[in-house]
């Protein structure tokens, strides 16, 4: 992976869907992306209003606290931002403020994603996954970038697209709690 400057913003639980069914690359198994779209996050997480101005959790705790008592299945997320911003043919810096906790040791780096937010304050669309882009860009099996660099340069050329969700776009760095307690069956 390339050693791209990033700061955590956050963790989110999500349920992990396949990516078989979803994604027509055959090397993609788990949707992980940043978005909703697909692999979705609590019922009604927002109306517990503990999140941040990205749309997520500050610490581990308040992610676990908006999981449905009988909700199984949901994989806790943790998300750093990469300082840059893409819209059009524009890179820009991207000054980052958290208050979000640093990624814990027992989670696993997973790749990077490219993420929209044009319409709110949340992130809204990932085109690697929402708009089938994991077959132009060489997407691992977590439908993410491996590599920083990569995901950089796949992030402006979805920007100067205009076929895919409208931007401007976001760099964020994707890991996932090991843990079978948040890693149960689909």
């Amino acid at each position: 992976m390339h050693p791209l400057a990033a700061t955590p913003i956050g963790f989110f639980p999500k349920i992990t869907r396949l990516g078989a069914s979803v994604v027509s690359d055959a090397q993609v198994d788990e949707i992980c992306s940043v978005s909703e779209c697909i692999s979705p996050g609590p019922p009604g997480w927002i109306e517990h209003w503990v999140h941040n101005e990205w749309g997520l959790f500050d610490t581990e705790g308040l992610a676990r606290r908006i999981i449905p008592n009988e909700g199984t299945g949901y994989d806790l997320y943790a998300y750093e931002l990469a300082p840059y911003r893409c819209d059009g043919d524009f890179l820009e810096p991207l000054p980052v403020q958290s208050q979000a906790d640093g990624i814990p040791e027992d989670y696993e780096l997973l790749g990077y994603d490219i993420v929209s937010r044009s319409d709110g304050a949340f992130f809204e669309h990932s085109p690697l996954s929402c708009n089938d882009g994991a077959q132009r860009f060489a997407a691992n099996r977590y439908c993410l970038i491996e590599d920083g660099k990569a995901a950089l340069q796949a992030m402006q050329a979805i920007s100067r697209d205009g076929t895919y969700e409208p931007g401007p776009y976001y760099l964020v760095r994707v890991y996932r709690r090991r843990s079978d307690l948040f890693h149960a069956s689909r």
